[in-house]
């Protein structure tokens, strides 16, 4: 299996949350793998040059970049919902 698979496969398995407009609580310094950073834009990729403590895809308080964020993104809030 690919990674692109592998990742998709894992995301159908985490639970739905639904983020509260304007929390940014998940949007700290997190890791990224290669495959996902791949996968952003070469702007988005410069924007991702400037991460420092708060991760810099965040804007008017929601992410920027939602259909593309990261598995550590991903499971924030519902870890205790994961078999």
């Amino acid at each position: 299996m690919d990674e692109a698979a592998l990742l998709q496969n894992l995301r159908s398995c985490i639970p739905e949350f639904d983020c509260i407009p304007g929390c940014t609580a998940c949007c700290g310094h997190i890791p990224w793998s290669e495959y996902e950073y791949n996968q952003l834009s070469e702007h988005e990729k410069a924007t991702f040059e400037r991460f420092t403590l708060k991760c810099p895809f965040v804007g008017d308080g929601r992410c920027t970049i939602h259909d593309k964020r990261p598995m550590t993104c991903r499971i924030f809030a519902v870890t205790e919902g994961l078999p």
